[in-house]
């Protein structure tokens, strides 16, 4: 299959046919955030499956720079700009994490705080002072931050 380091153009042929034909499940997912939790390291063929391509194939890479990955949320939160609450659907929260939610001030103080085991959350925002705040979600495998508004 390699010469020395390199693949040979078959193996990479074969390699790519079946990475198209046996898409990550739930298990891989699961097993990948287990091994997370024990060594502190991901698979990044299993949260990003498009890498085989960038790498390997012909896949356009342009929109994976670093910048991209980061800005694009794993989250939704709604409605923003918000008023009374917010509602948190967090994707990769399994039955067993618990999700930590900071709500941060522009001065870097933490204003709210609070932990859940539900990927579906509502926050009340009725004692926060209007301004743009950060929204800080934290669980044993991912951390992402957006902004947030409060009117």
């Amino acid at each position: 299959m390699a010469n020395g380091a390199s693949l040979k153009p078959w193996a990479v042929s074969l390699l790519l046919a079946w990475h198209h034909s046996d898409p990550v499940s739930s298990k891989e997912i699961n097993r990948n955030n287990a091994a997370y939790q024990l060594q502190n390291n991901r698979n990044p063929f299993i949260d990003y499956p498009q890498f085989a391509d960038c790498i390997w194939g012909n896949g356009n890479c342009a929109s994976l720079s670093v910048e991209d990955i980061a800005v694009k949320p794993s989250f939704n939160v709604y409605p923003n700009p918000t008023t009374d609450f917010i509602t948190i659907d967090w994707q990769y929260l399994s039955p067993q994490e618990t999700l930590a939610i900071d709500i941060i001030n522009l001065q870097g103080q933490v204003v709210l705080s609070a932990k859940t085991f539900q990927s579906n959350t509502v926050i009340s925002t009725k004692e926060l002072s209007n301004g743009v705040y950060i929204l800080y979600l934290k669980s044993a495998i991912k951390k992402e931050a957006v902004r947030l508004i409060v009117q």
